[in-house]
């Protein structure tokens, strides 16, 4: 007998539902927390289903989120085969086998084991492999860049109340030389009560220059004439100031959290020949080639390059029905946003900025004089971009 038991995973515990045959039950549904006494139930359940079997049954769940994580390297290191159902395919299955709108953890979990029977499905890897444990910090690392621009905006925006012609000072926003500056005068009446040499002493400090140089003379009559243009009736509340300083810390301190982690993604995969290779395409830098390789993981689990762009969710969509067949599809957005956003940003940075990739860029020329919208043609070389990852990956070439 084929056994098989399907999970319903929640984050505080789960529903195991165990199966001798496609139609046979094995017992009553389980249902256990997430705690050593639960997983030594659940892990009972499994041995009593063993025992009757005569085989080791295999176990079928969802990956719900990070929760199902601690099961299957639980179910692995027992030496027991786990299958991973994609929500969408289980989600679709169970609409279409009844008519009633009935969800319990229980019927999931039944279900989910149901599936196994009905379907060819292939066993799941829990990868340990430092790929997988980078990819933690990656997708960290693409959140607190998010956050970091929402603070930064929210700061412009208060620095627009306190010193309006502040950042026409200096040529780049939120350095550290600009952040010392700030926090030194936040506010145009701070600099006009201030006189022009404690001004230049102040610049030459956070530059390093003497008080004489060009630049640090420049830079103080800047920020004078940025303070003189101001509106001396404006009032500035102290509540604002208050604000825009703890904006200033939280730029600070997401920049530094920032660096430790580029420094730490870069130390741990500067050995890996794959991750040179990512490297070594103009436009992908430290954090993208590792965010693409992370979320790829081993290339030789892809058959074709064709599968790399399903899993990044940039295939286009079909619909057909009767004699409409739809022209104007999107892509499907099915798989890896983290992967889909790399692509997205290395392209960007290929065709537009100090690194571009000619044949990337070629690429984005000849589809927009074809009359394909800027988005068409970032999505056709988002899918050239990664037909020349996965050769050079296969092939384990570096670009050239």
């Amino acid at each position: 007998m084929e056994s098989v038991v399907g999970v319903d995973v929640s984050k505080n515990f789960s529903v195991a539902s165990a199966f001798l045959s496609r139609n046979e039950k094995a017992e009553k549904a389980l249902k256990f927390e997430h705690t050593n006494v639960g997983f030594s139930e659940f892990m009972q359940l499994i041995k009593r289903l063993e025992e009757q079997s005569q085989s080791k049954p295999r176990i079928v769940l969802e990956p719900t989120s990070h929760y199902h994580l601690s099961i299957m390297d639980l179910l692995e290191k027992q030496g027991y085969e786990v299958i991973l159902i994609n929500p969408l395919l289980s989600r679709r299955e169970r609409n279409a086998s009844s008519l009633r709108k009935v969800k319990t953890d229980e019927l999931d979990a039944e279900h989910l084991a149901k599936m196994y029977y009905r379907h060819d499905l292939k066993p799941a890897r829990y990868c340990h492999d430092e790929l997988s444990q980078v990819r933690y910090c990656t997708r960290l690392y693409e959140s607190m860049g998010t956050m970091l621009t929402a603070v930064k905006i929210k700061t412009k925006a208060v620095i627009d109340l306190t010193f309006p012609y502040f950042n026409e000072v200096f040529r780049n926003s939120f350095t550290n030389r600009y952040i010392q500056c700030l926090r030194e005068y936040p506010t145009a009446k701070s600099v006009i009560n201030t006189s022009r040499e404690s001004i230049v002493r102040f610049i030459a400090s956070t530059t390093g220059y003497r008080e004489d140089c060009k630049t640090v003379q420049n830079l103080s009559d800047k920020l004078i004439d940025a303070a003189l243009k101001c509106p001396i009736e404006k009032e500035v509340y102290d509540s604002q100031v208050h604000t825009l300083l703890i904006l200033l810390k939280t730029i600070e301190e997401y920049q530094n959290n920032l660096d430790s982690l580029q420094q730490y993604i870069t130390e741990t995969l500067s050995h890996r020949k794959d991750y040179q290779i990512l490297k070594s395409i103009a436009g992908i830098g430290d954090i993208l080639a590792a965010a693409i390789l992370c979320e790829t993981g081993d290339i030789a689990n892809f058959d074709s390059h064709k599968k790399v762009i399903a899993f990044a969710g940039i295939e286009p969509s079909t619909y057909q029905s009767g004699q409409f067949t739809a022209r104007n599809n999107r892509i499907s957005k099915r798989g890896s946003h983290y992967l889909r956003r790399a692509l997205y940003i290395a392209v960007g940075c290929q065709i537009r900025g100090s690194q571009k990739l000619p044949v990337i860029r070629d690429y984005y020329d000849l589809k927009r004089t074809q009359g394909k919208p800027h988005r068409v043609a970032m999505v056709a070389c988002m899918n050239k971009l990664t037909r020349i990852i996965f050769a050079l990956l296969k092939k384990g070439q570096m670009y050239s």
